[in-house]
């Protein structure tokens, strides 16, 4: 009886078998071949309908038909189309139910259009198991072992595919990523406007980079995380050092501007910072001189901000700050002494200010009178007239040359040697024995205190009859005043 029950048993599995072959067109494919039995037909087809039943398809494949339900995704786009129209079986176990070429494949009929470096990326680049976000097809993937397979689960958002390699972490979490940025390239931000944020970029804060205010502030140097958002903006200060170190009062923006920080903002100075009340009131030509030209001590080390003559000297402490203190004691603290302290000793004192004013240097008030009193050389006659830097001026060409004050030697010869019309004739004797200030020329001269007085005729005989021209070795010409005969002879000849 035993022996019986098995063979009936064997019986009908063959002949279950048997008529699948029968009535089967062809092997189903590997996805389907758990239902390669007679008895499972009926999952795919309906009693007296020739093809496949769209209705059994969906009531297996229930993500997708949830999709459908929702009219979204491609097959929502297919209408009441056949399952079987694209998916053929029954043709072997290596046929492929699902063709897909890639090159013709619109993309757009997904829901989803590939736009910018998305176009360069092949399917599976984002059709890949730890990409899906829906949690049927998970579900449904890992019971059916198709999550390698499908392409159904995606989510269409940056976040969704992108979330783990996001640069922000949670700092713009209420944000999307296409408010900022597009498909085309992640490391630019086009849709990014910075007056829409809470600082807005002025003057030259919008020709820095990013980088420059944005820090990577992660750990992990391998995952940078620049921060944007949380950055303190409220002051100058909360980026800049104050180089003031306190010393000003009203914060940056009551001098400066965001075009740059030498730029100080003078017309918006004006009523509000009162350089009287510092310990150097300024006055004249000083109120005309930009404030860089005193204060800067970077330009003012170089020296290429002041005219020949400004030498800024610095109050201890200051010398580095990019708004120094300059020295106000004297002139001579930002005004090179060009007099090489020729008045130090002067009856005067060597204050610039016995001379000079706050207007101008020149002219000074150092005059005629001045001259007379305070020097060893009292000007008189064509002296008078004659311009300081005649005498005064060093070696040069011109009265732009280094101006000598003090002169050692103040007789005549000291200044004349050069127009001496005498070539060394009186070497020893003083010039104004003959000669006046007034001018060269003699008005009178007294040849009785010479070895030949004139008498008789002589005395009606001009100069330059007996005192005549000769030719220096120099080849200048000079007159002849000694040494000379004194005897008849000398100038007569032998004639009788």
């Amino acid at each position: 009886m035993r022996k019986t029950a098995v063979l009936a048993l064997l019986f009908l599995s063959a002949t279950s078998a048997l008529h699948a072959q029968l009535f089967s067109p062809g092997k189903l494919a590997t996805p389907h071949a758990a239902l390669e039995r007679l008895r499972n037909c009926t999952d795919c087809h309906e009693l007296r309908q020739r093809g496949t039943s769209n209705t059994l398809c969906l009531d297996c494949h229930k993500p997708l038909a949830a999709r459908i339900t929702a009219h979204t995704g491609l097959h929502a786009t297919y209408g009441s189309r056949n399952c079987a129209s694209c998916h053929r079986d029954h043709l072997g176990l290596d046929h492929r139910l699902v063709t897909l070429d890639p090159a013709s494949f619109d993309h757009d009929t997904t829901g989803f259009t590939l736009g910018g470096s998305h176009q360069d990326l092949g399917c599976r680049d984002c059709h890949k198991p730890r990409l899906i976000a829906a949690a049927d097809v998970k579900a449904w993937g890992m019971a059916h072992h198709t999550l390698a397979t499908t392409y159904l689960g995606l989510p269409v958002t940056c976040e969704g595919c992108h979330r783990a390699n996001s640069p922000h972490g949670t700092q713009f979490a209420q944000r999307t990523c296409d408010a900022c940025h597009d498909d085309i390239s992640w490391k630019e931000a086009p849709g990014f406007d910075h007056d829409r944020a809470r600082f807005r970029l002025t003057g030259t804060h919008q020709s820095l980079a990013c980088s420059a205010c944005h820090k990577d502030a992660s750990t992990d140097r391998t995952k940078p995380r620049i921060k944007y958002a949380g950055i303190a903006s409220g002051s100058c200060t909360a980026c800049h050092t104050d180089p003031h170190k306190g010393a000003m009062t009203g914060g940056c923006t009551a001098c400066h501007t965001t075009s740059g920080w030498q730029e100080v903002a003078g017309a918006g100075l004006d009523g509000r910072f009162d350089h009287s009340r510092t310990h150097f009131p300024l006055e004249a030509a000083h109120m005309r001189v930009a404030c860089a030209a005193c204060h800067d001590t970077r330009t003012t080390a170089r020296g290429d901000a002041h005219a020949p003559g400004i030498r800024i000297t610095w109050a201890a402490g200051s010398e580095g700050a990019s708004f120094g203190k300059p020295g106000y004691a004297s002139c001579v603290a930002c005004h090179v002494d060009t007099h090489a302290g020729a008045f130090a000793t002067s009856p005067a004192g060597a204050a610039c200010t016995n001379c000079h004013g706050n207007e101008s240097w020149s002219p000074t008030t150092y005059d005629i009178a001045r001259h007379d009193s305070s020097s060893r050389f009292v000007l008189s006659g064509a002296h008078q007239a004659v311009p300081c830097y005649a005498c005064h001026a060093g070696p040069g060409a011109d009265s732009t040359r280094a101006t000598v004050f003090r002169i050692a030697n103040t007789t005549c010869i000291a200044c004349h040697s050069k127009s001496d019309p005498h070539q060394g004739q009186f070497a020893g004797r003083a010039c104004e024995s003959c000669h006046l200030t007034t001018t060269f020329a003699l008005a009178a001269f007294d040849h009785s205190r010479t070895r030949f007085p004139l008498d008789g005729a002589h005395r009606a005989v001009s100069c330059a009859s007996c005192h005549r021209l000769e030719t220096a070795a120099n080849g200048e010409s000079f007159q002849r005043y000694t040494p000379l005969g004194t005897t008849c002879r000398d100038c007569h000849g032998g004639s009788r």
